[in-house]
């Protein structure tokens, strides 16, 4: 099946360009392009390099982790012709550790959380890592706006999650319709996810266990992997702007035989003030299966605060608080991209709890030499019982501090980052390797430089 999408794919290619050779066969003095090979070198082809390094300092006596990858990519998008254009591009990461290990800690026989993830989650080994990315065609005429083939989404939960190398890619179709500029109507059918970390595609289900899946309400090893069957996920999105300082957005998922999941956030923004509100609801379907063999088990309620003062427009500060209901975990594949929530701070989620209280704070400040400063703070308030608590994670403090910076001139393209993560148990008598180890007691320092034409 999917060989003879990608046939259908190139088949459309190939009469498009075979349409586009019959227009302009015959002489038009209107015409932009007077042959194949001057359309496309119209097209636009962008490039993005990026080096990376990180790496955690976990409390003694456990394992520290050290990650280095290199990473360079190519895009072409073609012009658009008769409303139809092309885009197509690839990724490369060289694994700078080599076929060394990222270490296994001695005392818990814990791998890597973060290092991995600059690798091949599969095979971390592997030293020299491919990947087809976008590869789609689309048309664009009117208040119609749709593409076929693979391509990043940039949706609450369904996102890049670019915090690594590359990011995460779906595969599928995706409507978009504009009946003006304040309103935007999309449909997507994904039949296949390459999550960031992967160089592989899979399809729904296989993309839903490849990041550890932590224990089930029993306190047991999850082993829902073994009976996931879903071929499709299916998202249906509406974003509406209200007036200049009110917007409104609502995103449904249907993942069939699993859960639907309903969000819709409303923002007002202004000069000097910024209130969002995000409600989250998910229900679970496939409600006559043993726990072992689901998923999901408990239908989840959610909901997101934030207050933002802009005190110029290069800086503000935010304060932000989540609930996540008592009710059951809320579960989304973490493969899939990361979180909306406004309380959510770099290198860790609150996916896969319940009864989970968050509250943080941040400043953030740009200076007119095109630099970033970002400062937060957050207390996390989590349940230890398995039944909401997936990954063991304990209740705690999290600190980043990150910096950015944008060349110009001569290094235009060019921008560096730093992000340094303290995180610390709330209970200062934390004993369990397993709620310590990569999760609390730790120190991630993470340095990104980046270059992009």
């Amino acid at each position: 099946m999917e060989s003879n999408r990608f046939k259908l794919f190139f088949v459309l290619v190939f009469l498009s360009i075979r349409t586009f050779a019959q227009n302009t066969s015959k002489p038009d003095s209107t015409s932009n392009f007077p042959s194949i090979k001057s359309f496309f070198k119209k097209g636009n082809l962008e490039g993005r390099s990026r080096m990376y390094y990180m790496h955690t300092d976990n409390a003694k006596p456990y394992e520290d982790y050290t990650g280095l990858a290199i990473g360079n990519g190519l895009r072409y998008t073609t012009p658009t012709f008769k409303g139809l254009s092309g885009s197509f591009g690839g990724y490369y990461i060289i694994n700078m550790n080599g076929t060394q290990n990222l270490g296994i800690d001695s005392l818990t026989q814990t791998p890597s959380r973060y290092e991995l993830g600059l690798f091949d989650i599969e095979n971390p080994k592997n030293q020299n890592l491919v990947r087809l990315e976008n590869l789609y065609i689309r048309y664009k005429k009117g208040i119609l706006d749709t593409k076929y083939g693979q391509f990043t989404p940039k949706y609450a939960f369904l996102n890049g999650q670019d915090g690594r190398m590359s990011p995460t890619m779906v595969r599928g179709l995706n409507i978009g319709i504009n009946p003006n500029k304040n309103l935007t109507l999309e449909l997507n059918w994904i039949n296949k996810i390459s999550p960031r970390s992967t160089i592989r595609w899979y399809s729904v289900s296989e993309s839903m266990a490849l990041y550890p899946m932590g224990r089930n309400e029993n306190g047991k090893k999850s082993q829902y992997s073994e009976y996931l069957n879903t071929k499709s996920l299916y998202l249906l999105t509406l974003n509406y702007k209200i007036q200049n300082k009110l917007s409104f957005k609502t995103e449904q998922y249907i993942l069939p035989q699993e859960f639907s999941l309903n969000l819709t956030q409303i923002e007002f923004n202004s000069e000097k003030w910024q209130f969002g509100n995000i409600l989250i609801f998910q229900n679970v379907l496939k409600s006559n299966a043993e726990t072992i063999e689901k998923y999901i088990n408990s239908n989840s309620f959610v909901q997101s605060f934030r207050i933002q003062r802009n005190f110029s427009k290069s800086f503000f500060a935010n304060i932000n608080f989540t609930n996540i209901s008592k009710s059951g975990r809320f579960l989304f594949p973490r493969e899939w991209g990361k979180e909306p929530f406004y309380t959510f701070m770099p290198r860790e989620r609150n996916e896969g709890t319940g009864d989970t209280k968050a509250l943080n704070f941040n400043l953030n400040y740009k200076t007119f030499k095109k630099i970033e400063l970002n400062g937060s703070y957050g207390r996390f308030y989590l349940n230890s019982d398995p039944f909401y608590n997936k990954y063991t994670m304990p209740s705690y403090s999290q600190t980043n501090l990150y910096v950015k910076k944008n060349f110009n001139k001569a290094f235009d393209g060019f921008s560096a980052e730093i992000l340094y993560v303290r995180k610390s148990p709330l209970d200062k008598s934390l004993s369990d390797p397993k709620q310590i180890v990569n999760k609390v007691n730790l120190n991630l320092l993470n340095v990104i430089f980046n270059f992009a034409f």
